[in-house]
């Protein structure tokens, strides 16, 4: 029987890219499917009555909500609207004025610099 040359490397490497491929084909996850939902529809009215338990327990939450909420926390003499130029708005400038006053003290505090303007395009807004 004749011995062919090289024979013995093109096996290891065609065993060698099979495995590979092997590998690297069998990595892949199936993509997951929702395939059925099931629920029910609980009616909200005034026939549920409340847990005095529960209602103890939340109740110190909801006074500190409430008063939180109940205050005035900012008036603005105008309408601040995106709409009301086309690229000098009043949101556009309240965003710019938050961002300068937050961001300048830290970049002073790097740099010893103040922030000398602040650019914000309209989508960021």
């Amino acid at each position: 029987m004749a011995k062919l040359k090289h024979f013995d490397i093109l096996n290891i490497k065609h065993y060698v890219i099979f495995i590979t491929f092997m590998v690297l084909a069998s990595c892949k996850n199936a993509p997951e499917h929702l395939t059925e939902l099931t629920g029910k529809q609980i009616a909200i009215d005034s026939s549920f009555t409340t847990v005095d338990s529960i209602q103890k327990f939340i109740q110190p939450f909801h006074d500190r909500v409430e008063s939180i909420l109940d205050s005035t926390l900012a008036y603005a003499p105008f309408v601040i609207s995106k709409t009301d130029g086309k690229f000098n708005t009043t949101a556009g400038n309240l965003m710019a004025d938050i961002v300068l006053s937050e961001t300048n003290p830290i970049f002073k505090k790097r740099t010893g610099h103040n922030i000398d303007m602040v650019l914000l395009n309209h989508g960021g807004i």
